[in-house]
């Protein structure tokens, strides 16, 4: 059995989870085995510490009578720990637009 993660995303790696909400995809943070495709990753109990907001801008799109349907979802084997000051939700959206945001932790 491999060990989970430790994941962090903070200021220097916020901007690919950002990118990929932008362009309409859904993106998952887990602390499952292997390299965290989103984040700065090391072998721990599986904690994830969001310390930068993740405000992706919905209302950017180049197509703006498509609507834009995201979902942010982490998951820790262990804690899940989001600092101070930290929003996670749209900078910004156009009539119809949403993002959903869910946090599991502890499971194993």
């Amino acid at each position: 059995m491999i060990d989970p993660q430790n994941i962090i995303i903070d200021a220097g790696n916020v901007g690919a989870i950002v990118t990929a909400l932008e362009g309409r995809s859904d993106v998952t943070v887990t602390t499952a085995d292997g390299t965290p495709p989103y984040g700065t990753g090391s072998s721990g109990p599986g904690n994830i510490i969001v310390a930068a907001s993740i405000q992706p801008d919905l209302g950017q799109s180049e197509y703006p009578s498509l609507t834009q349907n995201v979902t942010f979802t982490v998951m820790a084997d262990n804690d899940v720990t989001i600092d101070n000051d930290i929003t996670i939700g749209p900078a910004s959206a156009d009539a119809g637009d949403s993002m959903g945001v869910t946090i599991t932790a502890g499971k194993t």
